[in-house]
């Protein structure tokens, strides 16, 4: 049976996301490395603190990518999303900033691994078909796309004609290609259709710069970004001898053995290993022994990362040397000789992670978190009435203004840490991204206003401090239960809750024997989240009485309401597509906006 397994879009994306494995192999400088993040950080904090229409864009999707829909808000379910539409002001609420950052602490995360946005896509290989309509009218074969040369539609359209462009995995740093760009008009005539690929040459070798990629499906990632294009080192590309898989007839029913074959490979392992390896190389002097060595075995890893690939079609590998990951112990009879070749293999043995893949995996971020917690209560604060962080701090800015008791110290702790440290492309960025968030979020984060509790109430209610004592009481009840919300001690309380849903419909029911006014639980569950307990978790109000606090945030709405719409001449640019606020309309009977959350 004969199937398509791949769909080109309706639309190249405008942008992407890099990975480690591509930022390692870049030459970067610290300059380098904050233009490159410098896009990702500037989107995270559009859409926290400074631009309603980022922040819209991002929790509506694609829901206002098509036409114009003046009817959307009708659509909207999310309590957090409709109140920032009605008032724009909100945006700066600590409990909507919070909801924010929770929504993108995944691609944060990320981010300190390298998921940086950059202008590109991953877009289908294609060989020049010129060239290969040529081979099959056994024509002389010239193409249309000489050595070095290649064509992409959509970047020829931006005036674009050098991209860089990588293929995962990649593990040595000539596999970052730069690709020049020609445009005449034969390849656009013959090239036109072409909207979702890049087109190579027949005559060079891109195929062996990419890692063995070829023209059956590979994809590449390819960007115009300028510190990938300036960081690439270039040079020859790893090659070697392939082992061919012996050929046999298929078998339909035995195809799952090559899938078993696949599952659970090491090619993790190896890129890895190769990861550690470039976190090495900033430990020691260029053109060392030691940088020599690992210069070496990181094009080694490379043709290890092919042939663990390879093994999947059932060939056998050899793998790398055992000395090269596990420590060589020095035996009491070993001669001088062995000892001097041991102590050269542990120096740059790779019995460690990169600091910055603690963000990778949880068990290496717990590893990581207790090594430091140990290290910094028991020894640092205790010898030397500091915090581990400010030493650390100080060995990178002058290591001349610590005593020699501390800078023992320090070396013991990058000694037995069981991350490395080094000032390696990737540990700086992802240094930069966690500073960078670290510095948005101290920036008036977490502030009440005495505009947004205004517009949090009805104005038209006064306070009754009989019944604000009573749902204070009930606020207590709520926070208490809300620590034992698990089933595991729910055996302690009267009710069992299935989801935390029932939980706060739970508490909004208990609240109507207080008032069977929304409005007015509201203002009280305002006076108690925002000025009786400034610094807590507003939770109380915003989950349990949600569809309350939309009926007040309505009368209190901004006199325009605008939401933004995809335009391909709009003035808003986000990941690449073009955006225009356009005016919606809002139903002003409170009654029917309660009904629209079902």
């Amino acid at each position: 049976m004969e199937c398509i397994f791949r769909v080109a879009p309706k639309h190249e994306k405008k942008h992407t996301f890099l990975n480690y494995q591509f930022i390692q192999a870049l030459n970067l400088d610290n300059q380098s490395v904050e233009n490159l993040c410098s896009p990702t950080v500037k989107y995270f904090k559009s859409i926290i603190k400074s631009d309603i229409s980022k922040t819209l864009l991002y929790f509506l999707g694609r829901m206002s990518d098509g036409e114009y829909d003046k009817n959307i808000f009708n659509k909207i379910n999310d309590k957090v999303v409709k109140s920032i539409i009605l008032n724009n002001q909100l945006l700066k609420d600590p409990y909507v900033q919070n909801n924010i950052i929770y929504s993108l602490n995944k691609k944060i995360k990320q981010s300190y691994i390298g998921n940086l946005i950059i202008d590109g896509s991953y877009t289908m290989m294609v060989s020049d078909p010129y060239a290969f309509l040529e081979y099959i009218f056994d024509l002389p074969i010239s193409g249309l796309l000489k050595r070095g040369e290649h064509y992409n539609k959509y970047w020829v359209n931006k005036g674009e004609y050098k991209l860089a462009g990588m293929r995962a995995p990649l593990t040595w740093r000539s596999e970052v290609n730069i690709l020049n760009l020609k445009s005449n008009e034969k390849t656009k005539e013959w090239f036109q259709y072409l909207d979702n690929s890049v087109v190579y040459n027949v005559f060079g070798n891109d195929c062996l710069i990419h890692g063995g990629s070829d023209f059956d499906g590979d994809i590449v990632c390819i960007t115009n970004n300028k510190e990938i294009i300036n960081g690439a080192y270039g040079g020859l590309p790893v090659d070697y001898e392939n082992k061919k898989a012996p050929k046999k007839i298929i078998n339909k029913k035995e195809l799952y053995l090559s899938d078993i074959q696949g599952f659970n490979n090491s090619v993790g392992f190896v890129t890895n290993v190769a990861t550690t390896a470039f976190a090495l190389l900033p430990k020691f002097e260029k053109e060392s022994k030691e940088y020599n060595e690992i210069i070496k075995r990181l094009k080694c890893f490379r043709k290890e990362q092919g042939s663990t690939i390879d093994a999947t079609k059932g060939l056998e590998i050899k793998p790398f040397p055992i000395r090269w990951t596990k420590w060589n112990k020095i035996k009491e009879n070993d001669s001088e000789e062995t000892i001097k070749e041991k102590e050269f293999l542990n120096s740059i043995c790779i019995n460690q992670r990169v600091h910055f893949m603690r963000w990778l995996y949880p068990k290496y971020n717990i590893k990581f978190n207790n090594y430091y917690k140990s290290i910094d209560l028991i020894h640092v604060r205790t010898q030397f009435k500091k915090k581990l962080v400010d030493i650390l701090d100080q060995y990178k800015k002058d290591k001349t203004q610590l005593s020699e008791k501390e800078l023992f110290f320090v070396d013991k702790y990058y000694a037995l840490n069981p991350f490395l440290e080094t000032d390696c492309v990737m540990n700086n960025v992802s240094d930069f991204m966690i500073n960078s968030i670290k510095e948005m979020k101290s920036e008036d984060f977490n502030k009440v206003s005495e505009e947004n509790i205004l517009i949090l109430k009805d104005s038209e209610i006064n306070t009754d401090k009989e019944k604000l004592k009573k749902l204070y009481d009930l606020y207590k009840q709520y926070k208490k239960e809300k620590k034992n919300i698990n089933k595991k001690n729910q055996q302690h309380y009267e009710y069992n809750y299935e989801t935390v849903e029932q939980f706060n419909s739970h508490f909004r029911n208990l609240a109507n024997d207080i008032s069977s006014n929304g409005s007015e639980l509201v203002n009280l569950a305002v006076d108690i989240c925002y000025i009786i307990h400034p610094s807590d978790n507003k939770s109380f109000l915003w989950n349990v009485f949600g569809e309350d606090l939309i009926i007040n945030i309505m009368k209190n709405r901004q006199d325009e309401i605008k939401i933004p719409f995809l335009d391909s001449k709009g003035s808003i640019d986000y990941l690449g597509n073009k955006y225009e606020m356009k005016t919606i309309e809002i139903n002003d009977k409170t009654g029917e906006v309660y009904d629209y959350f079902g």
